[in-house]
């Protein structure tokens, strides 16, 4: 529980959650694209609207909610 969003990424061989965006950067396995529906939106409206943010496959928890995982074996 906290005040900063959630942030994940789910890739085939792992699962990344950060507070913040930009440690997708730094993540040695993730590749992390610009999102260039963000960036126009960001360019048209001034600001990011929900649920973009600036990199692509990476997703924010809405307030409120929770997430399932289900591993498949």
């Amino acid at each position: 529980m906290g005040k900063k969003p959630l942030y994940y990424t789910v890739t085939a061989q792992q699962t990344c959650f950060r507070v913040r965006t930009e440690v997708a950067l730094q993540h040695p396995k993730l590749g992390v694209d610009v999102n260039l529906e963000a960036l126009d939106a960001y360019f048209t409206l001034g600001y990011v609207p929900d649920p973009l943010n600036q990199f692509r496959d990476v997703h924010k928890l809405p307030p409120g909610h929770y997430l399932v995982l289900k591993t498949v074996r």
